[in-house]
């Protein structure tokens, strides 16, 4: 970070915000799914009309609409702002060791080969850059959606066993919420 200005936080800033946004997507794409699935199950065993089914498939369909541009423009968000972060801080990183190498007496030349020692640092440099520019960004997303995932497991498993959760926990209540969900399995197809 010492290398960074204010100009290149603002923009970390604004690549973490585009790595969780995409890294969120994922995972409410998926609730959008078995919102569907639902709705088409509901539709079934029910007597509703064709247009009410139709106008609840159609802000499920908006819905997946909207999630898919929040990820487009975060993955965009993601990749371009990372790229460009890695590539300032090279630049300056490059700057940094040709004032550094400038500022040497001419007897460090006779017992080091400059050449040598820019090859080392033009390779560790490529690690950095790789570092920044593409797994920094996938890591936070990485996080984001392993957060999201869980998130939407604790909400879903919360929601279908609410009976299990308002009660306080006991050894008998335990077991009745086990053989709900023992039950509950043992009807699914």
């Amino acid at each position: 970070m010492n290398l960074s200005k204010p100009i290149d936080v603002f923009l970390i800033i604004l690549a973490t915000i585009g790595s969780i946004g995409a890294g969120t997507t994922a995972p409410i794409g998926q609730l959008l799914i078995g919102s569907i699935i639902s709705d088409f199950g509901q539709n079934m065993y029910s007597n509703d009309t064709n247009s009410q089914f139709q106008n609840v498939i159609a802000s499920t369909v908006r819905s997946f609409l909207i999630v898919g541009v929040i990820a487009f423009i975060s993955y965009a968000l993601m990749t371009s702002l990372w790229l460009l972060i890695s590539q300032r801080q090279i630049r300056r990183m490059k700057e940094q060791y040709f004032h550094l190498i400038m500022q040497q007496e001419q007897a460090w030349f006779d017992f080091n080969n400059a050449f040598e020692i820019s090859t080392r640092v033009n390779a560790q440099i490529k690690q950095v850059e790789n570092g920044i520019g593409e797994k920094l960004g996938t890591l936070i997303m990485s996080a984001s959606q392993i957060i999201s995932r869980i998130n939407n497991r604790l909400y879903n498993f919360m929601g279908n066993y609410p009976s299990c959760f308002q009660r306080r926990i006991s050894p008998r209540n335990f077991r009745s919420c086990n053989e709900y969900h023992h039950r509950k399995r043992d009807f699914r197809i």
